[in-house]
């Protein structure tokens, strides 16, 4: 029982979050989008990424949608804000700072270099830059500036300049749509042919600061209303800021409701609204059109991914368009940490869910091929005993010798899957009976296989270099 609408909105949320009911509309693929996380609980806090949210007094901003974008505001981040990226614990004034202080991407705490009460305020610029407040960012660092000037201490006084020449070249690439004293979202719901998009325009100060682009799974009886309701509640029920206005292309019946719930969430008033105001519709029309495109992309890759399955399914004379591709490597040096990778591709893109790290048991020298057939026979021999889906097509990197090895032990599995091996040299198509094939390089079919193998080869090295880094740290 709850004792007002808001609360058992925010209960009905907890229920969905904790069941997520089939048919309940919801990001698509049930992702998991990226926080940025400072850890102001700690004496000198950290950035870092992260995709869950724990109740442990930090901040984090997002959530994310396009990661790229994040990972290179990130990047621009710690050029202006050299904050500490590392795990450190501890503080000793003699320990020698790395090599991310030397090339200016982070103050060396540890190191001495810099004070706590300075590295408190570069922290409280760094949350004002990611609220989106940058011309209250730029005014701090103008005031801190002078009085450091005053106080005759030039090089912190240059710093904090060349800080702020950085800062206005990022505020000259921010597009600015309404007056300084505007803080809202745009919320705009876009029904494509094959889904249903949200797309989200952050404006802080008048100036737009995120673009977001969210893909739903929508039952197909469910309005557009019914969807934008449901997307609301989900994003800002992980969302860590809230503007105190919100603008929608949809009229919602529950408006008034999540408004008093949101309000609760950020102490302060907030409002829900279609405007009528000429500039606001614009920047709603600009929401729209950013959705629109968003899903024309999609479609258009999906397109591109069919048509490379089909070429693939052709050339390999297979009886079925391989849905599902499993892909196999390994990764040694000489006889050192041997390990193997496995990486799934489902219509045609990456399903990092089913991505796997062996570690080599039985093969104690190296012999690649010997390797390759343990891990071929872990994988299928736990999907037998799981009874779980086939793929519809394996891919092992190397040549005959591999592809023998692979064969042999699902022949002794007894499954006939396709199978075909991909050489590096000259990117052939190695085949159990020996047969090699030459696709063309740039074919749709053969960039996709090149795209497996080297997903596949980048997953096995970072876990054979995770795996040398910690018996060195041992």
């Amino acid at each position: 029982m709850t004792s007002n609408e808001t609360e058992a909105l925010i209960e009905e949320n907890i229920l969905i979050k904790a069941h997520k009911p089939l048919h309940n509309i919801r990001l698509s693929d049930d992702k998991t989008y990226p926080y940025i996380k400072i850890s102001t609980n700690e004496q000198y806090p950290s950035l870092s990424i992260t995709r869950k949210i724990t109740n442990d007094n930090a901040k984090y901003f997002g959530p994310y949608g396009d990661v790229t974008a994040m990972r290179n505001s990130l990047s621009i981040i710690r050029k202006i804000f050299p904050i500490r990226i590392c795990g450190r614990k501890t503080y000793a004034a003699a320990t020698r700072p790395c090599t991310y202080y030397h090339i200016g991407q982070c103050s060396a705490p540890c190191a001495g270099k810099i004070t706590r009460a300075e590295y408190r305020s570069m922290i409280n610029s760094l949350t004002l830059f990611l609220e989106g407040k940058l011309t209250r960012v730029i005014g701090k660092l103008h005031s801190e500036m002078a009085s450091t000037s005053m106080k005759r201490e030039y090089e912190r006084a240059a710093i904090l300049r060349d800080r702020i020449r950085n800062l206005e070249k990022t505020v000259q690439q921010v597009r600015i749509v309404l007056p300084a004293n505007n803080n809202l979202d745009a919320i705009a719901i876009y029904r494509g042919k094959e889904s249903v998009y949200a797309h989200v325009l952050q404006i802080t100060e008048g100036k737009i600061v995120s673009s977001e682009n969210f893909d739903l799974k929508v039952a197909e009886e469910a309005s557009d209303e019914e969807a934008l309701e449901s997307f609301l509640k989900q994003y800002y029920l992980k969302r860590t800021y809230v503007p105190d206005r919100l603008i929608l292309n949809r009229r919602i019946d529950d408006a008034e409701t999540i408004a008093n719930w949101l309000s609760r969430k950020s102490r302060t008033r907030v409002k829900i609204n279609m405007p009528s105001d000429r500039k606001l519709r614009a920047i709603l029309d600009l929401a729209i059109e950013n959705a629109r495109t968003y899903a024309d992309n999609l479609t258009a890759a999906k397109k591109k991914t069919a048509n490379s399955l089909l070429e693939l399914k052709n050339y390999l004379g297979l009886e079925k368009t391989p849905e599902t591709i499993e892909c196999f490597d390994i990764s040694n040096l000489g006889e050192r940490n041997p390990v193997g990778s496995k990486i799934c591709f489902c219509d045609g893109t990456p399903n990092k869910k089913e991505y796997r790290m062996y570690r080599i048991k039985t093969i104690l020298h190296q012999n690649d091929q010997a390797m390759m057939g343990e891990i071929i026979a872990r994988r299928f021999s736990r999907l037998l005993k799981e009874e779980k889906q086939i793929p519809d097509l394996i891919v092992v990197d190397g040549g005959i010798q591999q592809v023998l090895a692979a064969k042999e032990q699902l022949d002794n599995l007894g499954i006939t899957t396709p199978l075909i091996g991909l050489a590096k040299r000259r990117e052939q198509i190695c085949l159990p009976n020996g047969k090699m094939l030459e696709p063309d390089r740039n074919s749709k079919s053969s960039l996709l296989l090149q795209h497996m193998r080297d997903e596949a080869h980048r997953f096995a090295i970072n876990y054979h270099r995770r795996k040398r880094e910690k018996i060195q740290l041992s």
